[in-house]
């Protein structure tokens, strides 16, 4: 017995390993010189050369109307001319055999030519929402939900984004190909085969399945909505390896892939137009069902509309990042460090900070017993003096190091290769220390420059660089965070619901928040807790008596400065301990 679900199980396969190479496929043989053939990794060139021609693979004239319609064919430079093919796997043939250069297919057609290593890559996508490809029932299929598919005969039309969406609403609801039975037709016959009750169902498009259901009103056909996910309103535009190499069709290929964007934005903008001259006009639809169909296929509209950022958040983002970086690389410097140096001198590496440079300095020059004995108090203090040490530490340094060295009389292994990587890492050190500071004081030249700057470092415990933090992480427009809730809540520092059943009111810390915006405000209030008679010790210490732990009482201070500073941006102006002036009354 033939099984029906073995060719769309190879697909299936098959998409998975088509992510990566469908816009790399090989070359075929060409008309072009050997000499003037583009390398497939070669940049499209941008001059199309007068009289150049295309033929564009289109669908029920669509392509044609909407570059007319939006003013794009003017723009062209190439002649190109449009072939109609009823669907993706004709036109992806037409391609490959040389009678069009390229044409836009659903999401299937790149799978199959993939499958079966067709040489035509992709050089364009758009992604429609709405509703463009429908089930659409028979007038006595007596079909009123996906479930009611089982045992009915489905149009199939092997290799299209018809059999997919259908296979996709089969698996929603817990059914497969071997549950229905399918009827291979060309997809211009599936309207007139539901019609004729020679199917009971069929995937249609618009604006086919507008006339369709116009034609059958009232007769009982329905149009049964897809399962989510089933229609993934994917478009791609494909050319053929033959003209990509030929510099002038490439060039001419590139210049219609830009107008195609351009004219599928116009379409957006432009709905009336689109629906008398094309849907009415040219596929002769209904004024009522061409309204429906234009709504249907319109280009997405649920994807954030990019803004361009702000010129200085964009570089702070950037140095930040940047200091980010500098500070793993600081520690991971200074934990190696501490850890070559205990293993040949263990006194000296649990005798100082290192993380000041004072220390550093000293084992940059000499991190041995022997060489510190050998250099005596005097010996460390001139060396740490004339390296630039800091002067007040000098002193109580040199001796604390030369104590060490006295308790220490055995060399232990692998000292002298060990000294010298600990000689290296500190000198390393030493210099992204130096650049670590410069780089604290860019950051705090441009964030100064920010119009929030003054009200941010007014707040007790945000300076420079938790402001500029701040700044990264709201893009420096309090836009999107219409309450001093919102901005709490990205911070992680709301609690969030964990209602079950009759249980209400049960509460836990976030898991999904910005960990970036949450370190600014945590650390401004362990930093505020410096000021013991200021507003922040104060709500610390009343939470502290209302039994909360250190951890609690800290964060429930990081959501006080939330509410804060959210309110200081509100109003422009600075933080101060006494009440705000209230506004004087209108008359």
């Amino acid at each position: 017995m033939h099984n029906r679900l073995a060719p769309m199980a190879r697909l299936t396969a098959v998409a998975v390993l088509a992510v990566g190479a469908l816009t790399s496929c090989g070359s075929a043989d060409t008309e072009v010189a050997p000499e003037d053939r583009l390398a497939a990794d070669a940049p499209l060139p941008v001059a199309v050369p007068a009289g150049t021609t295309l033929v564009v693979a289109d669908d029920a004239n669509r392509l044609k109307t909407l570059f007319a319609l939006s003013g794009e064919q003017d723009r062209l430079t190439a002649e190109v001319t449009y072939a109609n093919f009823s669907s993706g796997p004709l036109r992806l043939e037409a391609i490959r055999s040389g009678n069009a250069q390229l044409g836009r297919v659903g999401d299937v057609p790149p799978i199959l030519a993939h499958y079966s290593e067709a040489d035509v890559p992709i050089v364009g996508a758009v992604r429609f929402d709405g509703t463009g490809s429908l089930i659409a029932t028979s007038p006595e299929s007596g079909i009123k939900s996906l479930k009611d598919l089982a045992g009915k005969r489905i149009a199939i039309n092997e290799g299209t984004a018809q059999q997919a969406i259908f296979l996709r609403n089969l698996k929603s609801v817990g059914l497969d190909i071997d549950d229905v039975e399918p009827i291979k037709l060309a997809l211009a016959e599936f309207a007139d085969g539901l019609r004729a009750e020679q199917i009971n169902a069929a995937v249609l498009k618009q604006p086919d399945r507008a006339r369709y259901l116009a034609s059958t009103e009232g007769e009982g056909s329905i149009e049964v909505p897809n399962a989510p996910g089933a229609y993934p309103g994917l478009n791609y535009v494909y050319a053929s390896t033959e003209a990509l190499s030929d510099p002038a069709q490439a060039a001419a290929i590139r210049e219609f892939v830009i107008g195609w964007y351009r004219a599928e934005q116009w379409h957006n903008e432009n709905k009336e137009t689109w629906i008398r001259e094309y849907l009415i006009k040219d596929q002769n639809v209904t004024p009522e069902d061409a309204k429906v169909i234009a709504e249907t296929a319109r280009l997405r509209r649920d994807l954030n509309q990019v803004t361009m950022p702000d010129e200085l958040v964009v570089g702070l983002t950037q140095l930040t990042g940047y200091r980010t970086d500098l500070m793993a690389d600081w520690v991971a410097g200074i934990n190696r460090l501490r850890s070559l140096l205990g293993s040949i001198f263990p006194a000296l590496e649990a005798a100082f900070d290192y993380s000041t440079r004072t220390p550093l300095i000293l084992v940059a020059g000499m991190c041995t017993p022997t060489e510190i004995r050998g250099a005596g108090t005097v010996g460390v203090a001139t060396y740490l003096a004339e390296s630039g040490a800091w002067k007040p530490a000098i002193a109580k340094t040199a001796a604390t190091a030369v104590e060490a060295a006295q308790r220490q009389t055995l060399a232990l292994p692998g000292e002298a290769d060990t000294a010298m990587l600990i000689k290296r890492i500190a000198r390393k050190l030493l210099d992204l220390d130096r650049e670590i500071k410069d780089t604290d004081k860019l950051i705090t030249t441009r964030f100064r420059q920010h119009p929030w700057a003054r009200i941010i470092e007014s707040l007790p415990g945000m300076g420079p660089g938790l402001g500029a933090e701040f700044l990264v992480g709201t893009g420096g427009d309090l836009a999107n965070f219409a309450s001093a809730g919102r901005l709490a809540s990205y911070a992680g520092l709301v609690p969030v619901p964990r209602d079950s059943g009759r249980v209400a009111g049960n509460l836990r810390r976030p898991k999904r928040y910005n960990r970036r915006m949450r370190r600014v405000f945590y650390m401004a209030a362990l930093s505020s807790l410096r000021y013991e008679s200021g507003p922040s010790r104060r709500f610390y210490d009343r939470k502290r008596s209302e039994r909360q732990i250190h951890t609690q009482a800290l964060l429930a201070l990081a959501r006080r400065l939330v509410d804060v500073l959210w309110a200081l941006l509100r109003d422009g102006r600075e933080f101060s301990i006494d009440n705000p002036a209230p506004a004087a009354a209108v008359a």
